[in-house]
């Protein structure tokens, strides 16, 4: 899928932030950035309803119900100034509300 595709799914309406926002790697030549962003979920706002997306399995239909905190590392082509592509691994997840270890009151 592509970025948009993927956006269109609603699959991160649940995402309440995305904080800290750290670059940690830029690579000016290859044209990659690497960060370890924290991924809020709302938990207020479950499940979220996606659209274009098989059910999901256990009879939940098309809802997700996240009450979560994700560090992930993510990677970023630029090419003309623009993200390319994007690959993100989902690294570790936390209980909702707790951050990411080393920013203070970053988990909500």
């Amino acid at each position: 899928m592509t970025c948009e595709e993927q956006v269109s799914t609603r699959i991160f309406s649940g995402i309440k932030k995305i904080w800290p926002r750290r670059i940690l790697i830029v690579d000016e030549q290859t044209g990659v950035v690497a960060a370890f962003p924290l991924f809020i979920h709302d938990g207020t706002r479950r499940p979220v309803e996606t659209v274009g997306l098989p059910a999901m399995p256990g009879g939940g239909g098309n809802r997700l119900a996240m009450m979560l905190n994700m560090v992930t590392m993510e990677s970023f082509a630029i090419r003309n100034g623009k993200i390319l592509h994007v690959e993100a691994f989902p690294f570790i997840t936390f209980p909702y509300g707790l951050g990411d270890g080393w920013t203070p009151g970053s988990g909500r």
